[in-house]
């Protein structure tokens, strides 16, 4: 009898452990409002890429780049699958050199916990458009 009591209550405290652990997760869970809001100095005269890659946990990226002033946009874009790239990249063009700008990361589908790594800087061989060469067979 002292073992089905002693049982009844571990279960009994497993179960409130469990309860606790789940009220605690819910208030971790990521917010519908979520977004990530980075400042981007240009550094650099022509034209600076701002990168959203490494998307992992269901991440859907959608970026919008903003003016100093956080609200004029200045460009954005979401995340399509493509042969050439996997992630989002945005040229900018003819921001003078030493402003700043401000790149706002949301998820699309408010996924909680998508992860992705941001960048912005000197264009890579990737960021360029993409070209797929089908091969022509004459007979």
């Amino acid at each position: 009898m002292e073992i089905l009591e002693f049982i009844i209550g571990l279960i009994d405290f497993f179960y409130l452990f469990i309860k606790l652990a789940q009220q605690f997760l819910l208030l971790q869970t990521i917010p519908e409002d979520d977004q990530d809001v980075f400042m981007v100095e240009i550094l650099t005269e022509g034209f600076t890429m701002v990168r959203v890659d490494n998307l992992a946990l269901g991440m859907t990226p959608f970026v919008r780049v903003l003016a100093a002033d956080k609200q004029t946009i200045i460009d954005q874009a979401n995340y399509t699958v493509s042969a050439c790239k996997d992630y989002i990249s945005i040229a900018l063009i003819g921001i003078p050199r030493g402003d700043s700008i401000y790149v706002e990361v949301t998820d699309e589908h408010q996924a909680a916990g998508g992860l992705y790594q941001f960048s912005a800087g000197s264009p890579l061989s990737s960021d360029t458009a993409c070209w797929i060469s089908l091969p022509v067979i004459t007979r």
